[in-house]
C-alpha cells in the first residue's frame, strides 16, 4: 500500500498510479477532461496556478509498484467506466496536443480493455485507470504500471496501433499487476498470456493486430474464432528457438525474447485452450484469477487450476513449455 506526496511546480499536470487525494486539483482534471471528451480541447494549463510549487498526495492500495508522470501542457480527457458489478471507476488519458486526432478515443480504448479483461478473468479492483503519452521509444510501444500505462507508440503508427497497444498494456494490470507473477523468471507467465488475450480482443473487437499490421479487409470480416485462428497460424512461421519457459536473462537478444515470451507463449496458451475446450479454459482462467489475485502464483499453481477446470491432467501441454523450436498442437494427440 503506497501513500505518496509529490511536490512539483504548480503548472505541472500529474498522472500517477494512486488515487489523487487533492480534490480541488482532481476536479480540475475531470472538468477539463470531460470538456475534451465531447468538444474541442480545453487547455488545462490555464486553470492551474502559475509560480511556486504544489504538493499532491496519492494513495494506491494492493499494488507492487507506483509510477507517476509530471507534464506541462498535456491535454487531459476524462470519463467513467461502469463495471458489471455496478462499481464505477475513473478513466483518464493524457497526451500531447499534436496527437489529438489519434488520442481522442483513448479513454474509450481504456474502457474497452477494462471491460474485456474484467469479463474474461475477473473484475478490475482499482479505482481508476489511466494512459499517458510518452516520448517515442524504440524498444516498445508502452510500459505498464499499476493503474497507469505509458504509451510510446510513434506518431506515424498511432492510427493502426494505439488501440491494441493501450488494451495490451491495460491487460498487464491482471497478470503482471494483480496476480503479481515473476516476470524475470517466467516472462511468458505475464507477456505470453496477456498477448493471447490481446489477440482475443483483436478478434472480437478491433480486428486490428499488432502482429499482422496490414490485415486485408476480407480477413477482418471473418468471425472472431476464424480471425484468431488465422493470427495464430500466421505466427507459426516465426523462427522460434528458445523454449517458452526461458528466464529473461537467458535470452541472447531482444528479438529472441520478444518472439518467445510474447508470440510463442501466446501460441502455447492457444494450444492449452484447444486442449481444454473454450468453456473449461475460460472457467479455469477465472478460477485462477480469483484464487491467486494479490498472491504471486507460480506456473505450478496455474497448472493446478487449469487441470481442475479441465478434469484431467495437462502434463502433455505443460511439457511444451520446455520445447525448443516450433510449437506442436496437442489437441489431436
Amino acid at each position: 500500500n503506497f501513500e505518496v506526496s509529490i511536490t512539483v511546480p504548480s503548472n505541472l499536470i500529474i498522472a500517477a498510479s494512486g488515487e489523487m487525494m487533492h480534490q480541488e486539483e482532481k476536479a480540475l482534471y475531470k472538468a477539463a477532461g470531460l470538456h475534451n471528451k465531447v468538444s474541442s480541447n480545453k487547455p488545462l494549463q490555464a486553470e492551474l496556478p502559475g509560480g511556486g510549487t504544489k504538493t499532491l498526495r496519492f494513495v494506491a492500495k494492493d499494488v507492487h509498484d507506483f509510477a507517476w508522470f509530471a507534464m506541462p501542457g498535456y491535454l487531459v480527457q476524462y470519463d467513467t467506466c461502469q463495471l458489471s458489478s455496478g462499481r464505477i471507476i475513473d478513466v483518464f488519458s493524457y497526451y500531447r496536443p499534436e496527437s489529438r486526432d489519434n488520442w481522442l478515443p483513448a479513454v474509450d480504448y481504456l474502457k474497452a480493455g477494462i471491460r474485456f479483461y474484467s469479463k474474461a478473468l475477473g473484475e478490475y479492483p482499482h479505482p481508476h485507470v489511466s494512459a499517458v503519452q510518452g516520448p517515442r521509444n524504440v524498444n516498445s510501444g508502452g510500459m505498464e504500471y499499476p493503474m497507469i500505462t505509458l504509451i510510446t507508440v510513434p506518431q506515424k503508427e498511432m492510427e493502426s496501433q494505439l488501440e491494441t497497444t493501450i488494451v495490451h498494456e491495460v491487460g498487464h494490470n491482471w497478470f503482471q499487476g494483480i496476480l503479481g507473477t515473476n516476470e524475470r523468471r517466467y516472462p511468458w507467465f505475464d507477456e505470453g498470456i496477456n498477448t493471447f488475450y490481446q489477440f482475443l480482443y483483436e478478434a472480437q473487437q478491433s480486428k486490428n493486430s499488432l502482429i499482422g499490421k496490414n490485415i486485408p479487409d476480407n480477413i477482418r470480416r471473418l468471425p472472431a474464432e476464424e480471425f484468431c485462428n488465422l493470427i495464430m497460424q500466421a505466427m507459426s512461421n516465426v523462427p522460434f528457438s528458445y523454449p517458452v519457459n526461458t528466464a529473461s536473462e537467458n535470452f541472447n537478444s531482444k528479438q529472441d525474447y520478444g518472439i518467445t515470451a510474447y508470440i510463442k507463449a501466446a501460441q502455447w496458451v492457444f494450444i492449452l485452450q484447444s486442449r481444454m475446450g473454450t468453456m473449461a479454459f475460460d472457467a479455469g482462467m477465472k478460477n485462477y484469477y480469483e484464487a491467486w489475485k494479490f498472491k504471486h502464483p507460480s506456473p505450478l499453481d496455474f497448472k493446478a487450476c487449469m487441470e481442475k477446470a479441465a478434469g484431467f491432467k495437462l502434463d502433455d501441454v505443460f511439457s511444451l513449455l520446455d520445447k525448443q523450436g516450433s510449437m506442436e498442437n496437442t489437441e489431436k494427440t
